[in-house]
Order: C-alpha cells, then sequence, then structure tokens
C-alpha cells in the first residue's frame, strides 16, 4: 500500500517543478497541498505563482489574497499580487503591495523595483525613478533596476540621462540584448542614427533573432536614407517572424522611396493580409497607388483606413489630394475638411485646400485658407507663396508681392517665390525690379524654365536688352560650371539650351556652334548609356531643341545642299517621334531622301512644311521640278500671338457660359482678325507667291504648335490636307483611288440634349444604307476594338476625345464611364489592328490639344497620327470644340458629297464653302429637304427639323439678311483632313 506524500514533500516536489518551468504540474502539486492543509499560506501562495507563471493573472490574484489573509506581512505573496495586479493594468492596487512589502523588509531591491515597475504604469514617472533609484542604492549592480530607470526617462524624454542608466546596464550585464535594443531606441529619437545602428547591431549579436532589433535597424536605416539596407533588415525581421505586419508596412516604405511602388504595395498587401484593420498600411498603400496615378484605388485605399480609424487625418488628407489629382475639387475640400475636423493645425491640410479652391476660383476662399496654414504655422512659405498666386488672380498686385516677399523671407532660394514676384512686378511696369526677380530666380535654379521664359519676353520689350543678355550669358556660363555635366547632366544640358538661346541674340555664332555641338555631343552620349526605350525617348522629347537648332542652322546656309539636309533631319525628326508609339520601335527609323520626297509632288500639288525650333520658323516649299525654297524668320512674334490664342481658347473653353456669351468671347469675337494677323506673322504672302498658278492642291505640314492651327485657312481657293510627315504621305500614296464607302461603323454617343448630333448621324446612315451605327454605352472598349478589325472601310465616332501632350500614348477617344480607346490600343501588337482597308476617318467632335496647359517642346503626336501610321488613307477632326448644330450641317454636307462621289479633301473644301455661305432661307429649305427625307423612318426628328425650319421663316429678319449664320471661322475652320489628298 502506497502512503501518501506529506505536505512538506509535496511543497518540495512542486517548488523543484517551478523551478524547471512545469507549471501546470506545479500548480496540481500546490492544489495538492492546500487539500492537506487548509490554512497553510505558501501553498496558496505556491498556486498563485503558477498561475502568474501561466499568465492567469485573475486566479493568481485569488490564490495570493488567501496566502495573506493567512499571513499579512507575507511578503513573496505581498511582491507576486503587486506583480500581478501590474499585468492587470491595476497599478494602484499594485503600488499599494510593493509598499507594504517595503515596509516589512525596506532592504527588499525587488520590491523597490515592483513599486517602481508600477508608478511607471501609473505614469507617475519621478516616484518611478525615485524607486528604482532606492533599488539601485540597496543593490548597485541590480542592472534590471538600471534598465528600467532608463525605460522611465526615455518616458520623460531625459535620452541623455535614459542613455547613462542603459549604459550601467550593460557595464553590469554585457550580453543584457534589451539594454542594447532600448539604448539604440533612444539614440534613434536623439536622430543619432549611426549610433543606434551600433547598438541595434550589438541586440542582434547577442539574440540573432531578436525581430523588433532588426526591425527598428530597418527604421534606423530608411531615416539614413539607406533604403536598400533598411529592406534588408525588414527582409530578416519577417523572416524570423512571418506574421510581423509592421515590418511588412515599413518595408513597403523603404521600396516606395526607392521608386518600386508596386512592390511596396505588394508589401502593404502582406501587412493587411496579417492585420486587416492595419490603418496605417492602408493609408501607406493609397499613398504608393497614388505613385502610381492609380487615383480611384488609391482613394479605395483610404477609404479602408478611414474605415478602421474614423479620425485618421492622415488618410483624409492623403484622400483629399487624390481627389484634386482627379479634378474632383469640391470633393477634395471635403475630405481635408474633415482632416481639418480631426486635426485643426493640420497647416499641410489648409494649405492644399486652398489649391482646390484655386482650381474652383474662388479665390477669396482660397486666401483665407492660406491664411488659416499660416496662423498654424508662420513660416510655412509655400502657404504664402500660393497666396501670392491667389492674390495675383485677383488682380491685388501689391498685396501679391508682399506674399512673395512673406515666401522668400522663410525661403530665400524660393525660385517659384522670386519668378512669381517678378511677373507681379511686370504688371505694375516695374520692369527693372521684375528682371532683377527672374535672376534671382535663375540664380537659385539655372534650369528653371518659366523664369527664363518670363526673363526673355520680357527683356525683349526693353529698348537696349544687350545688357540684359550679356549677364544671362555670364549667368549660364556660371551655372554650366557649377552643374558639371558629370553630375549634373540633365540640368546642365537644359541650362545649355538657354546659353544657346541668348548666344543668338547677341549674335555670338562662334560659342554657339561651339555650345551646340558640346551639347549635341553630351546628348549622344547619355543617350547611348539609357538601357530602356523609354529612357531614350523622354531624354530626346527633353532636349529636342539641339536637334531644332541643327536644322535651323542648314536651312539659314546659302548652299542647297545644306538646306535640303535640313529638311531630311527635320522628317527624320518627324518620323522618329511617331514610331515612340509603336512596341519595339527602331532607333534608326527609316525617312525619305529629298529626291524619294519629290514623288509627293507634281504640277498642281506642292508641299509647305513647316519647323519651329526655339528660335526659327522654317518654312520649306516642295514644288514639282523646282530648286527647294526656304524662307527663315524669328518665332517671337508668332509665341506671343499664339500664347494669347490658347490663353483666350482655354478660358472660352473653361468658363462656363451659355451659347450667346460664349459667341461674345474675345476667342470667338477675334478669330477673324487674329487669322489675318497669322497670315502676316507666317509670311503667306510670300509662300504664295512661290507657288506656280497651276497648283491647285497643298499637302500642309505642320510641327509643334502649328498642328493647332487652322492653316488651311490661310490658303483660300485650294484644296488642302495635312501630313503627320512626308514618309506617310509616300505611304499614303500607294492606295490607289479614293473608293466610295461601302460599309460605314458609325459610333456615337448618344445626348437627348444634343439633337443635331442625333440628326446627323440618322442622317449619315440615310446617305449611306449599308451603315452599322453603335451607341456608347453599352459598346465597349473591347467591342469596339473588334468592330474596327472587321469588314467597315469608314469609320465615323461622333463623341469626344482628349489629347496627352506628355504622354501621346494616353490621348484616347472616350467611351463609356472611365472606359476609353488609347493611341496605345490602337499600335498595340496584341490588337493587330490595321487601318489600311479604311479610306476615312471622322473624328467629329475630338478637340486638338490646344485645351491644353501643356508646351509643345517637340514634335505634337496625336490620334489622328496614329490613325495615319496604322495605314488609314485621311481622318477628318476637329482643332477645336464646334457647337453641335454647326457640325451637323457640317458633317452631314460632307458625306453628301462624298456619297456623289467627291473626294474627300475635295468634299471637306465643299462643305466648308458652303456651310460659311449659307443663308437663313438656304438653311431653311435644307432642314426641310432633310425632314422629308427622315419622314418615313424618324417622324419625330423629321417634325423636329420642321420646327427649326419654320422658326426661320417667321423670323423675317433673319429671312432678309443677307449676313451668313456660319460665316464666322469658328463654325468651319476648325474641321481638317489629315492624309491622302
Amino acid at each position: 500500500m502506497t502512503q501518501n506524500p506529506s505536505r512538506k514533500t509535496l511543497l518540495e516536489q512542486a517548488h523543484n517543478k517551478l523551478d524547471r518551468g512545469e507549471y501546470e504540474a506545479t500548480l496540481k502539486l500546490f492544489q495538492q497541498a492546500i487539500l492537506l492543509e487548509l490554512q497553510n499560506p505558501k501553498a496558496w501562495y505556491g498556486c498563485g505563482l503558477a498561475y502568474y507563471r501561466l499568465k492567469d493573472y485573475k486566479k493568481s490574484v485569488e490564490f495570493l489574497d488567501r496566502a495573506l489573509l493567512l499571513q499579512p506581512d507575507y511578503i513573496l505573496a505581498l511582491a507576486s499580487r503587486g506583480l500581478a495586479y501590474q499585468e492587470l493594468q491595476q497599478n494602484e492596487e499594485a503600488i499599494a503591495d510593493f509598499e507594504k512589502a517595503i515596509k516589512i523588509d525596506p532592504q527588499d531591491c525587488e520590491d523597490w523595483r515592483g513599486r517602481g515597475l508600477a508608478l511607471d504604469e501609473s505614469k507617475r514617472y519621478e516616484e518611478a525613478i525615485a524607486s528604482y533609484d532606492k533599488a539601485i542604492e540597496i543593490k548597485p549592480d541590480y542592472h534590471s533596476a538600471w534598465y528600467n530607470r532608463g525605460v522611465v526617462l526615455n518616458s520623460v524624454e531625459k535620452f541623455e540621462e535614459a542613455i547613462a542608466s542603459y549604459d550601467k546596464a550593460i557595464e553590469i550585464k554585457p550580453d543584457y540584448h534589451s539594454a542594447w535594443f532600448n539604448r539604440g531606441y533612444v539614440l534613434r529619437n536623439l536622430e543619432k542614427f549611426e549610433e543606434a545602428i551600433a547598438s541595434y547591431d550589438k541586440a542582434i549579436e547577442i539574440k540573432p533573432d531578436y525581430h523588433s532589433a532588426w526591425f527598428n535597424r530597418g527604421y534606423v536605416l530608411r531615416n539614413l536614407e539607406k533604403f536598400e539596407e533598411a529592406i534588408a533588415s525588414y527582409d530578416k525581421a519577417i523572416e524570423i517572424k512571418p506574421d510581423y505586419h509592421q515590418a511588412w508596412d515599413n518595408r513597403g516604405l523603404a521600396l516606395g522611396e526607392l521608386g518600386k511602388f508596386e512592390e511596396a504595395i505588394t508589401s502593404y498587401d502582406k501587412a493587411i493580409e496579417i492585420k486587416p484593420d492595419y490603418h496605417q498600411a492602408w493609408d501607406n498603400r493609397g499613398l504608393a497607388l497614388g505613385e502610381l496615378g492609380k487615383f480611384e484605388e488609391a482613394i479605395a485605399s483610404y477609404d479602408k483606413a478611414i474605415e478602421f480609424k474614423p479620425d485618421l487625418h492622415e488618410a483624409w488628407f492623403n484622400r483629399g489630394l487624390a481627389l484634386r489629382y482627379l479634378g474632383k475639387f469640391e470633393e477634395a475640400i471635403a475630405s481635408y475638411d474633415k482632416a481639418i475636423e480631426f486635426k485643426p493645425d493640420l497647416h499641410e491640410a489648409w494649405n492644399n485646400r486652398g489649391l482646390a479652391l484655386d482650381s474652383l476660383g474662388k479665390f477669396e476662399e482660397e486666401i483665407a485658407s492660406y491664411d488659416k496654414a499660416i496662423e498654424f504655422k508662420p513660416d510655412l512659405h509655400e502657404a504664402w507663396n500660393n497666396r501670392g498666386n491667389a492674390l495675383y488672380r485677383l488682380g491685388k498686385f501689391e498685396q501679391v508681392i508682399a506674399s512673395y516677399d512673406k515666401a522668400i523671407e522663410f525661403k530665400p532660394d524660393l525660385h517659384e517665390a522670386w519668378n512669381n514676384r517678378g511677373v507681379a512686378l511686370d504688371e505694375l511696369d516695374k520692369f527693372e525690379k521684375a528682371i532683377a526677380s527672374y535672376d534671382k530666380a535663375i540664380e537659385f535654379k539655372p534650369d528653371f524654365h518659366e523664369a527664363w521664359n518670363n526673363w526673355d519676353l520680357l527683356v525683349k520689350t526693353q529698348q537696349n536688352p544687350f545688357p540684359y543678355w550679356l549677364t544671362a550669358k555670364e549667368t549660364c556660363t556660371k551655372a554650366l560650371e557649377q552643374l558639371r555635366f558629370e553630375q549634373f547632366p540633365l540640368r546642365h544640358l537644359t541650362v545649355l539650351q538657354y546659353l544657346l538661346k541668348i548666344c543668338s541674340y547677341l549674335g555670338d555664332t562662334e560659342t554657339f556652334n561651339q555650345q551646340l555641338e558640346k551639347g549635341r555631343q553630351q546628348l549622344d552620349e547619355l543617350l547611348r548609356q539609357c538601357k530602356f526605350e523609354t529612357q531614350k525617348i523622354n531624354l530626346e522629347r527633353q532636349f529636342a531643341a539641339f536637334a531644332q537648332l541643327r536644322v535651323d542652322i542648314l536651312a539659314q546656309s546659302p548652299e542647297k545642299h545644306q538646306q535640303i539636309a535640313a529638311l531630311e533631319i527635320a522628317e527624320k525628326r518627324k518620323n522618329t517621334c511617331l514610331s515612340w508609339l509603336r512596341e519595339g520601335w527602331d532607333y534608326d527609323v527609316p525617312s525619305p531622301s529629298y529626291q524619294q520626297m519629290q514623288q509627293l509632288l507634281n504640277p498642281k500639288t506642292a508641299v509647305i512644311y513647316w519647323h519651329i525650333s526655339p528660335l526659327t520658323i522654317t518654312t520649306f516649299i516642295l514644288i514639282d521640278n523646282q530648286d527647294l525654297e526656304v524662307i527663315t524668320q524669328k518665332i517671337d512674334e508668332f509665341e506671343t500671338w499664339f500664347n494669347e490664342w490658347k490663353s483666350d481658347y482655354q478660358t472660352y473653353r473653361n468658363t462656363p457660359q451659355t451659347p450667346a456669351t460664349k459667341a461674345e468671347s474675345p476667342w470667338r469675337t477675334q478669330i477673324y482678325s487674329r487669322l489675318e494677323n497669322l497670315r502676316e506673322i507666317l509670311d503667306i504672302k510670300q509662300i504664295a507667291a512661290k507657288l506656280p498658278p497651276l497648283v491647285n492642291k497643298l499637302i500642309l505640314i505642320p510641327h509643334r504648335d502649328l498642328h493647332l492651327l487652322p492653316l488651311h485657312y490661310l490658303f483660300s481657293g485650294r484644296s488642302i490636307a495635312y501630313l503627320p510627315s512626308l514618309q506617310i504621305g509616300l505611304h499614303l500614296q500607294q492606295r490607289g483611288a479614293y473608293p466610295k464607302p461601302t460599309n460605314i461603323l458609325n459610333v456615337e454617343n448618344p445626348r437627348r440634349d444634343l439633337p443635331f448630333a442625333t440628326i446627323q448621324n440618322l442622317a449619315i446612315s440615310q446617305l449611306h444604307p449599308q451603315c452599322e451605327s453603335l451607341e456608347i454605352p453599352p459598346l465597349t472598349r473591347d467591342e469596339i476594338i473588334q468592330k474596327l478589325a472587321g469588314d467597315s472601310d469608314t469609320f465615323n465616332f461622333t463623341g469626344h476625345g482628349y489629347h496627352d501632350i506628355e504622354q501621346p500614348q494616353n490621348s484616347a477617344l472616350l467611351l463609356a464611364d472611365t472606359d476609353k480607346l488609347t493611341l496605345e490600343d490602337i499600335f498595340s501588337k496584341s490588337n493587330n489592328l490595321d487601318f489600311s482597308k479604311y479610306s476615312l476617318i471622322c473624328l467629329c467632335a475630338c478637340e486638338s490639344g490646344i485645351a491644353s496647359q501643356q508646351n509643345l517642346i517637340d514634335e505634337y503626336v496625336g490620334l489622328v497620327s496614329a490613325f495615319l501610321a496604322k495605314r488609314a488613307s485621311c481622318v477628318v477632326s476637329t482643332l477645336w470644340n464646334v457647337d453641335e448644330q454647326s457640325t451637323a450641317l457640317l458633317m452631314i454636307q460632307f458625306y453628301t458629297f462624298i456619297a456623289a462621289g467627291e473626294t474627300p479633301a475635295i468634299a471637306l473644301k465643299k462643305a466648308q464653302n458652303w456651310l460659311r455661305n449659307l443663308s437663313y432661307p438656304d438653311l431653311a429649305q435644307w432642314y426641310l429637304n432633310l425632314a422629308k427625307e427622315l419622314a418615313e423612318h424618324h417622324p419625330a426628328d423629321s417634325k423636329l427639323l420642321k420646327g427649326f425650319a419654320a422658326k426661320i421663316q417667321r423670323d423675317q429678319e433673319k429671312m432678309r439678311t443677307s449676313q451668313p449664320p456660319f460665316e464666322e471661322p469658328y463654325h468651319w475652320a476648325g474641321f481638317i483632313l489629315t492624309g491622302k489628298i
């Protein structure tokens, strides 16, 4: 028979199990001891201690209560219960227990330390430090007390003292990895990043799997902008702890700093997979998506961040930024307002709120927002600068200058403010001061295009610009020495372009030629170093001036072979620009020789070919069996004219107005006089004088901004076609005569408020019964690509489009919602689109890039060029948005002439002449004729046309006037034909 163990034996066995960490077994033994002797405080204490080690702190307190009930001065039970209370966040109770223990044994350093821990948790930091000091007084080599003392000192931001405490802990226990880790954390707070890394390295040396140390090491390396090393540290942290969501998040931040946004998003996704409500990762993910231009997706990420933390002001702010990029200014303001609601002193939100208000034209409110930003951060130079911009729009130029002065006070090298200050001073006719401001802008940023441009325009108005040009030459020379090509190649070449311009003004031909050759060689060196096609393209576009100026030099030579070389270089450049849109483009693009160009000419057809450089407009005139004619002229007058034309058009287009007020806008009222002025600027009279009388067909090949203008208007009486390049013209020449359309694909975006667009499409279908008409929606991008690859020979698109000058491949025809057919889609090999069977493409409502704020520094490549490059015969398009009535009348008449067998070029010419000379009585009769044709199948539209006719016939003033209603060039001159003549 086995004897039951004694109480003493049970307690001994329990303590042995406790020392070995076998806490479940320990608990059972102490419980048996309690059953043998209920009044034994040591058995109750043992159970409480076992429960503490098992992290069941409530049970621990229950058992320790019984032990202390039996023995109130049981110091071990008091200390252990104090620790359990600490874990339960019951800090006051913990402090009370430690103080009781200290009264019983004032020399117990563990109790003083326990009291310090509880006081720390209660944020009674000074008392906590005093407790640790007492523990250290009793036991000077008590490394844990020194360590805990450092923790509290860090909490009260006494960083140097904290480091001293950690150093004492490490001196006593050199392998104390936690002390090394916390020492690194404090050094990080002091921005002593290199020393912090050394501390983290020691912690990792002692404990290689210390994931928190690897994580913090990565954080510090990111602050040192050592992003690759930071990622390596985060990777180690993740290797040790794969579900370490903070490490995945911070890894994403480091990848973002390297511009690896796709990889960054993958890291954020991992953080979110581990912790779906991790608002910081959602917010950072949104920022990365924004960097990729995926603003809709970015907003969705910010919305998730806000869902999990509704008061996350950073996410509200970033959401506002994304909405502003999408042009949703009202929604952006609402987001900024939410950010400000949660953080009223968020100056960035106030500043960006002002920018959104600027886009809405609410300038007074905009200024109020900047004032709030400045209230919270008086030295916020961005807000002072933006405030100046808003005041400028209100015409308050004295206040404008005061705001820019404040911006400059806080950031003396703020080149934007110096430039803007110059513009305001120019408005006040303070020319010398304005030039001085531009000089300062250029001094701080020698490659600042806007300041150079403003300086250039103002200096040219001065009676004696030479002193300014000489100073500018000196400025450029100094800047080129500072921005050495080896260190700053792009900035160096940018400044070099300005120097070339200045040398041209000064007539310094020797320096001009030397520097141009030097620039060309340096650019060639950069191009050779490019690893990717996109890099080459961007460089070529950015520094197009070097090629353009070379054309100038050759064109201005008296030698004919040099002039021919100029034309061939200009043509090669055009074809290179067009080739950039193709997948797998060849850098050495084939381009025709001058002899091959002659094939486009005949006794009745001539070519007018323009080339624009930063300095000169060159016109090449190619006439059958005659020498090449070259006319050159300075670009200044044209630049001034075009900037006014473009500015007025943008105001006309973007300002909400009624049709009547639009007709009174400066762009509309001055269109005739401006085009006549353009005729003089481009010296059309001299060009026309060189054309033989037999020439009745002209091929116009514009360059850069000239693509956006109705050049055909300047050559009355001749059939005209435009071409992107002579190379495309030669390809088109191989096509036979224009066939009569047999299969028209007519795509329309119907709007009930645009009845004429509907009538236009009905009339085209009536004229060409084989026409297939499709509506957007439901027609999608993929469906339209499939249709275009079908058997159609004519494509008529009645809808909107846009041109992206900076990224031409993004230019697009707009379909439903966000759906679009891009220029990239047209060229994509996967879509395999071949337009060789298309004799005609009409883009009826797609204005050219004149609506863009961007400037053309290289060739203009748009949707029209894409269709022609893919072998369509010709494209009819519009340079500007024409009202629906004029568009419908002209296009119906155009298709009427096409149905009668005319070529597209002649049909367009006839349709334009018809529209500009159409009288009101003839218009009424035209409505009635069309109504009769539509009556059987479209009675409602027929009735509408009869109503239009009746309205004209009732207006006796209209019936008697000899003034054609569509005589103004606005109505008809915007339509152009590009392609085969």
